[in-house]
């Protein structure tokens, strides 16, 4: 069975305060800690779910719901007149991810080499990762301008790693434009649009269908919420749970129905069997029992008529004898 997917790294370029900020996950999991405003919420916001679907929606982006962390105020942050920034998300098969590192203190290792390292080095250059299996690397870019309404976003899903195959950031740590990234990735890494992009990202990574890839990053976008377990509502829970998975096929429900109609069948069978076989076990025992009783009293008969025979027998060869002695007899005396 082919092994799943994982995160194994993410980053941020230029959106918000992270000017390259790149996390590392552990075993597929990762954990952010800071005091209030270091940007943890950020960090959520613009990763999960928007690297899964693309929508720059304001409601969707903010766990809260709100409608004020847009994400061209995100790219405007320091209040500039225009600005490309980039999210990215890599994945990992598990089989590979000894190779990749891992950990806390790895991922402060790493962020050290990465802090140490030149510009042109982190952008495009080889790093001292290992090359895992097989890896996914999801990227958005995002470009904002004053003057004009939301964000422009583009669509990469590439077989490529981040830091080893390409980068990002240009010789001058500026971000690559649309064009210089289509022309550092392979061909069709490129979508065009958000639907093409979702659709090609749950066919890399889990195969669900449209449908139930809307369900998923619907379900992710309620879990994501802070505070979700503050006045626990069961029926709410039991409500977004449904949402999230699949609806059952009628066809696999009417087919389990058969099955388990056909189960009953077998095991009132079974119990008929076990029926027949008891009293056919019985019956034999019985029977083996008047066989035998039979067979002795048949055997007592043959017996016996061969004991009589053999006396018969004795009898005759007495006599054949006596007239044996009776004829030698007369004949002397005659």
């Amino acid at each position: 069975m082919t092994a799943r997917f994982r995160p194994s790294r993410a980053g941020v370029i230029n959106v918000w305060d992270y000017a390259d900020e790149e996390f590392v996950f552990a075993g597929g999991r990762l954990v952010l800690r800071g005091h209030n405003g270091s940007g943890k919420t950020k960090a959520l916001e613009v990763l999960f779910p928007f690297v899964f679907d693309g929508v720059a929606d304001a409601r969707r982006l903010d766990p809260f719901s709100g409608d004020n962390r847009t994400m061209k105020s995100n790219l405007l942050y320091r209040g500039q007149e225009s600005e490309y920034g980039y999210v990215w998300m890599e994945f990992a098969r598990a089989e590979a991810e000894a190779r990749v590192r891992s950990g806390a203190g790895q991922a402060r290792a790493y962020a050290t080499e990465r802090a140490e390292a030149p510009a042109g080095r982190r952008a495009g250059g080889r790093d001292r990762q290992a090359r895992p299996e097989e890896t996914v690397t999801l990227v958005i870019g995002l470009r904002a301008h004053r003057n004009r309404d939301g964000v422009r976003s583009s669509f990469f899903v590439t077989g490529k790693r981040l830091g080893v195959d390409f980068g990002l950031l240009g010789p001058d740590s500026r971000p690559l434009t649309d064009r210089q990234l289509r022309e550092s990735l392979e061909p069709g890494a490129s979508c065009k649009t958000a639907t093409e992009y979702r659709d090609a990202v749950d066919a890399r990574l889990f195969g669900l269908g449209r449908e139930r890839y809307t369900q998923l990053v619907d379900l992710l976008l309620v879990l994501r919420r802070p505070l979700l377990a503050k006045d626990l509502d069961p029926g709410k829970v039991s409500d977004t749970l449904t949402a999230g998975l699949s609806p059952v096929d009628e066809e696999l429900v009417d087919q389990a129905a058969r099955d388990f109609e056909n189960l009953a069948a077998v095991q009132r069978l079974f119990d008929d069997l076990t029926a027949a076989d008891g009293a056919v076990t019985a019956f034999m025992a019985d029977y083996t029992s008047y066989l035998q009783v039979h067979a002795k009293a048949k055997l007592d008969r043959v017996q016996s008529g061969f004991e009589g025979a053999t006396g018969h027998a004795r009898s005759v060869a007495e006599a054949l004898a006596e007239v044996e002695r009776a004829t030698a007899a007369h004949a002397v005396s005659a």
